[in-house]
């Protein structure tokens, strides 16, 4: 009798095959955790982005300000834009502002809004709503103007936070323009 000894046997296969599982489970953890940690980062300096993105549009409303005042019970920012063609008054009013730029920050909904009027007399409504979108993921949005008379300063702090990280950024803006006497902020 002949013997045929061209295959491989069945232990020889179940051990290759158990190998094959082993080493394919240590690459999937491999993968597994590489896109996890490849998410957690992009997610965290895409709020960092966003975070960083915002306070440079905070600032540019700033610089361009003539009058900055924040109410703390409605969580509203307004930079009072000077109208360059009109002399310099003593007074801030109609005369001084072109227009104002309305920031409003809704906790309930952890957003910031945004919208712009051309007359510094509007009675400031509640902008909040999906056209007005400034920034998602707000966690918490503060200013202080306690400063802008003495020195034409303002600090701004925002913390943003998605599912996976949270990032906060507090910085303090001048105004370039000459600081006039400002309005208080007309809320209904």
């Amino acid at each position: 009798m002949k013997n045929n000894n061209k295959g491989y046997t069945l232990v020889e296969m179940v051990i290759a095959v158990g190998m094959m599982v082993v080493i394919s489970g240590a690459i999937l953890v491999f993968l597994v955790n590489g896109t996890k940690s490849y998410k957690n980062t992009k997610s965290t300096v895409d709020l960092q982005l966003q975070t960083q993105t915002l306070m440079a549009q905070l600032e540019t409303m700033a610089m361009q300000s003539q009058y900055i005042t924040y109410d703390s019970s409605t969580n509203t920012l307004v930079f009072y834009t000077p109208d360059r063609t009109v002399a310099k008054t003593s007074d801030y009013g109609t005369k001084a502002a072109s227009n104002i730029k309305v920031v409003q920050y809704d906790g309930t909904k952890k957003c910031l809004y945004f919208k712009e009027y051309d007359d510094p007399d509007t009675t400031i409504p509640s902008i909040v709503s999906d056209e007005n979108l400034m920034a998602e993921y707000v966690e918490s949005f503060n200013a202080n103007v306690s400063k802008i008379d003495t020195n034409g300063s303002v600090k701004i702090g925002v913390t943003m936070k998605n599912k996976i990280a949270k990032f906060s950024d507090t910085q303090t803006f001048k105004i370039r323009n000459e600081v006039a006497s400002g309005p208080a902020v007309k809320t209904p």
